[in-house]
């Protein structure tokens, strides 16, 4: 893809032994870390009648999109920050892609129940950059 570098670093292959494996299809988990440290991800599973390629090419499809919006988090993994980002002490940013609906879910939920606000920038990239003003919560388990 443009803007991006052609070397690739195959990190780690796993093929099954074909009487051993539970199912016929192939999978594939592309993780890629960029310069600034983020680590991203994506991911497919092939079905009967689907190439190999052909699901790598889904894996690596869904990972340039994601590098495209230059996120910090990929699709998988926004949703999962938004309870973090209300309880953390300060404010919190974290850079995306599209938001999905889980995340505008959980954005939703957490509002409703910490009372904590969330704030959508969108980016001119397409992406978004999601802000919290975090309420502090520290645990009193000891």
């Amino acid at each position: 893809a443009a803007g991006y570098g052609s070397d690739l670093l195959v990190s780690d292959v796993v093929h099954e032994n074909p009487a051993t494996a539970i199912g016929s299809g192939t999978g594939i988990l592309i993780t890629v870390t960029t310069s600034t440290g983020c680590i991203l991800g994506a991911s497919a599973l092939g079905r009967k009648g689907v190439s190999a390629e052909t699901v790598g090419s889904i894996a690596a499809a869904e990972l340039l999109s994601t590098l495209k919006y230059q996120a910090c988090v990929d699709e998988w993994l926004q949703d999962q920050l938004v309870l973090f980002m209300a309880l953390a002490k300060g404010n919190s940013l974290v850079k995306t892609g599209p938001l999905t609906m889980h995340t505008r879910t959980a954005m939703h939920i957490v509002e409703k129940m910490c009372g904590e606000r969330f704030t959508v920038l969108p980016q001119d990239n397409g992406g978004n950059l999601i802000e919290c003003n975090g309420l502090a919560y520290v645990s009193r388990a000891t």
